[in-house]
């Protein structure tokens, strides 16, 4: 607590915790991967070159554009079922693009007669941008966004996770194992 003893308003946005924590999680989630992009694109240029040497896109803030030398250097040079996988990550990624930027730059907005609605209103050039995120939805677009971020990763699956993992010598906890067991079992009968 301040020692001002001065009474202080503070604004309330409405949003319950558990908006704000799938908030801060979506917010990190898009995070790891613009980092993850940015580190399979860097990589595309080999370990020799300079950061000087980079073309503009790497050396700045702006994520599509990173995001389309990743698409050119890494998702269209990938191999046939690597690419197929990065390139409907790829389409996901523009797809969320509106909604990343709606929850991170928007003003949240809700009416007490629609408790399970929130959204959002931003400013976009010329236009006023609304987003409506209607009951469960905010959180389907963190669990979009993190199902990116281990395809990106992982683009052959969770086999591929725990080979990495276990070549490490990790320690699985064994009811995690059982739980990601079941979980590939039912990916795998939903595509059979």
């Amino acid at each position: 607590m301040s020692d001002d003893k001065e009474l202080k308003g503070l604004w309330d946005t409405g949003l319950t915790h558990e908006e704000c924590m799938i908030i801060g999680d979506i917010v990190a989630q898009w995070g790891a991967l613009e980092a993850e992009i940015f580190s399979q694109t860097l990589e595309s240029f080999g370990s020799d070159i300079h950061v000087s040497q980079l073309p503009r896109a790497m050396r700045n803030r702006n994520f599509s554009e990173v995001l389309e030398l990743w698409k050119e250097r890494v998702v269209d040079t990938a191999e046939d079922a690597l690419k197929k996988i990065l390139k409907e990550a790829y389409e996901k990624i523009l797809k969320l693009k509106d909604a990343r930027h709606s929850i991170v730059h928007g003003m949240w907005d809700f009416t007490v007669s629609e408790p399970k609605t929130i959204s959002t209103f931003r400013v976009k050039d010329d236009q006023i941008i609304h987003t409506t995120f209607k009951d469960g939805a905010l959180a389907d677009v963190g669990m979009r966004i993190a199902e990116l971020n281990m395809s990106i990763r992982y683009p052959g699956g969770i086999r591929e996770f725990f080979k990495e993992q276990m070549s490490g010598g990790v320690y699985v906890n064994h009811a995690e194992m059982r739980r990601m067991k079941l979980q590939l079992e039912r990916e795998q009968n939903e595509k059979a």
